[in-house]
């Protein structure tokens, strides 16, 4: 796979300015990144972070860290932001992103950086937006949106300095699991799965999606069979209506 290092770009008016990383951060001392498009390299930390990722701004506000912009779920939530957050947001709230992403709308803000974990942006995409600041992306072993958790916070801390809070935030969440398990080991017992249904179909969260591992994290065992799915993307699959036996679980959401 051919790999790109993009400077950092400004666009105005169509135009396009380089702008020279400073010399004094050495070759040596840049933050190396290798992704599903390549490698980018960061020549110091981010200050000014884009998120594209449909929950990425989540893992920014937890390391104190609002984004220049939110990519809209879904929900009427002030600025895209979700309850649990709302109070993690600085005086400046980040803007909404709805709809497909404007390179022209991304380059106004003036980031540099770019958050596409979890946005499912093209490889076209991420050379169009590399032109305004570097992008980090997924790793090839996962999926567009299957980037467990801990991997992806470890990677934003990374690029925004901030290591030690992520390492932080991380040891609270699994405490907090574990005090679930210990209070409720019956759960490990008990098979669970998460499943949807849209558009006349029904489907599953593969063991690869967050709704799924935050389940297994409380104690529970994943259904039989799941891992044996051809999941889409990494995150979920469409069952036939003749066989739905992967939600004939003891818990189903």
């Amino acid at each position: 796979m051919n790999k790109r290092v993009f400077t950092r770009r400004q666009m105005i008016g169509g135009a396009a300015t380089v702008v020279a990383a400073p010399a004094v951060f050495a070759q040596e001392r840049a933050l190396v990144f290798e992704h599903i498009f390549g490698e980018t390299r960061l020549t110091r930390p981010a200050k000014r972070v884009a998120s594209l990722g449909y929950t990425s701004h989540d893992a920014l506000l937890a390391l104190g860290i609002t984004p220049l912009c939110v990519r809209h779920w879904y929900g009427a939530h002030p600025n895209g932001i979700w309850p649990w957050a709302q109070d993690r947001v600085g005086e400046d709230p980040p803007l909404e992103l709805f709809g497909e992403i404007s390179a022209e709308t991304l380059a106004a803000l003036e980031p540099d950086l770019i958050i596409g974990l979890g946005s499912g942006i093209s490889e076209a995409e991420y050379a169009l937006f590399s032109q305004i600041a570097p992008v980090l992306m997924h790793k090839p072993e996962f999926g567009a949106y299957a980037t467990p958790w801990r991997e992806g916070l470890r990677m934003l801390s990374r690029a925004v300095d901030r290591v030690e809070r992520a390492e932080s935030v991380i040891a609270d969440v699994d405490t907090g699991f574990e005090r679930l398990r210990h209070a409720h080991p019956d759960w490990s017992k008990n098979t669970a799965a998460v499943g949807w249904h849209f558009g006349g179909q029904t489907g599953i969260f593969s063991k690869d999606d967050s709704r799924t591992q935050f389940l297994m994290e409380l104690g529970f065992q994943t259904a039989p069979g799941l891992a044996d799915l051809n999941a889409i993307a990494g995150f979920y699959a469409t069952l036939s209506p003749e066989d739905l036996s992967l939600l004939d679980t003891d818990v189903l959401l």
